[in-house]
């Protein structure tokens, strides 16, 4: 029996075929790989590929989880970043009220404002799945998908994405 995808993939996925439909009255002869791109760069990744792997749950650490769990609204927000896993989880304790999230090829520890600033729930509490307040460990799981699914929904709303092409 084929592994599902995650629910957080398919929707982008789903998002990004819908939205092809739509620039299609624009452009008839833009493409499903075009639309796909479109979403996963919007999404914090460098391509569809990129996309696929983080949020399909092959990703590990050290490898680039891409800006998925960033926002420009993140920028202005004191955080605790740290270069490795190992790192982070010597400074989480200290930092009962802090996620911890990937980032790129590093790693933060996202301040209560910083999770209102992604769209998500300001109280770690308040999260799927985050009786320890790791997203690096319930990776691929079914709480992180829920909480990528929120975050997806966060990036995109109801907005429709105009594709160039």
């Amino acid at each position: 029996m084929e592994k599902q995808a995650p629910k957080a993939l398919n929707e982008l996925r789903i998002r990004a075929r819908r939205s092809l439909k739509w620039n299609r009255l624009f452009n008839p002869d833009l493409q499903l790989k075009s639309s796909l791109k479109a979403f996963a760069v919007k999404a914090g990744f460098s391509n569809w590929q990129h996309a696929r792997y983080y949020l399909g749950g092959t990703w590990s650490d050290g490898q680039d989880a891409g800006s998925f769990w960033y926002a420009p609204r993140c920028t202005t927000l004191l955080n605790l970043w740290c270069r490795n896993l190992e790192e982070a989880r010597e400074l989480q304790p200290d930092h009962p009220d802090c996620l911890l999230l990937p980032y790129k090829r590093q790693y933060v520890l996202a301040s209560p404002e910083y999770l209102e600033a992604l769209g998500l729930p300001s109280k770690v509490s308040n999260l799927p799945g985050t009786s320890k307040p790791d997203m690096v460990t319930g990776y691929g799981g079914v709480e992180w998908d829920a909480l990528s699914m929120m975050r997806i929904n966060a990036i995109f709303g109801t907005e429709k994405v105009r594709l160039n092409g």
